[in-house]
C-alpha cells in the first residue's frame, strides 16, 4: 500500500473519530446551548445510539409520564389504554425508547405552548406541533401493525391520545394529571 493511501486512511479514521466524539459531546450537553440546528443534528445522531431510559442507573423520578390511546371502533370509543400495555412491547425495546422520546417532546410542547383561557386549558398550539403529529402517527402505525398481525376486520376511523403524568405519592396522596388531546381522523384499515 502506498504511503499516501495510508495517510488518507489514517486521516479519515481520525476525522470520523473526532466527529463521533464531537457529536456525542454535543448530545450529552444539549441542554446547555441554544442553537437549534446543532441541537437537531446532535439529537439525530445521539438519540438512537446513546439514549438510555430513565430507570437505567438512577432512581425513579418523582413522576412517570406515558401515552394512552383510544380508538373509535364500530361507532363506539374504546377505553384509554397505555400504549406499552396495549401493544405489549418490552421496557428495553426501541418502541419504548420512541415512546419516551415522544413523551419528552410533548412535555416540552406543554411547557412552552400551554395556556389557559377562561380557566380552561388550551391545547391547540400543542396539537399543531410536529411532536404531537409524531405521537399520533406512532399510535396509528402500531395499531395498523397489530391489526395486520391479528387479521382484525373491525373498522377504525378515529383515534385520540392523551399524555398522563402519574405523580408518585407524597404523604399517601395519589395524583394524576391528564392532557387529553382532540380526536383525530385516521386511516388505519386501508
Amino acid at each position: 500500500m502506498k504511503k499516501s493511501t495510508k495517510y488518507i486512511l489514517v486521516g479519515t479514521a481520525f476525522f470520523l473519530l473526532g466527529l463521533h466524539f464531537s457529536l456525542s459531546a454535543l448530545y450529552a450537553f444539549r441542554r446547555h446551548y441554544d442553537i437549534p440546528l446543532v441541537e437537531s443534528v446532535a439529537n439525530r445522531y445521539g438519540f438512537p445510539f446513546l439514549h438510555q431510559g430513565y430507570s437505567l442507573f438512577v432512581p425513579m423520578s418523582d413522576f412517570d409520564d406515558f401515552l394512552e390511546v383510544r380508538y373509535r371502533e364500530g361507532g363506539n370509543w374504546t377505553a384509554f389504554q397505555e400504549i406499552g400495555n396495549r401493544y405489549e412491547y418490552d421496557v428495553d425495546s426501541k418502541l419504548r425508547q420512541f415512546e419516551e422520546f415522544s413523551t419528552a417532546n410533548l412535555n416540552n410542547q406543554i411547557i412552552n405552548n400551554l395556556y389557559w383561557k377562561d380557566g380552561v386549558r388550551q391545547l391547540e398550539r400543542i396539537e399543531q406541533s410536529t411532536d404531537y403529529g409524531r405521537a399520533v402517527y406512532f399510535c396509528q402505525r402500531l395499531e395498523r401493525y397489530k391489526r395486520k398481525l391479528t387479521h382484525s376486520h373491525t373498522y377504525i376511523d378515529s383515534l385520540q391520545i392523551r399524555l398522563v403524568f402519574h405523580f408518585h405519592p407524597l404523604n399517601g396522596e395519589q395524583k394524576n394529571d391528564v392532557f387529553e388531546f382532540s380526536k383525530e381522523l385516521v386511516e388505519i384499515d386501508k
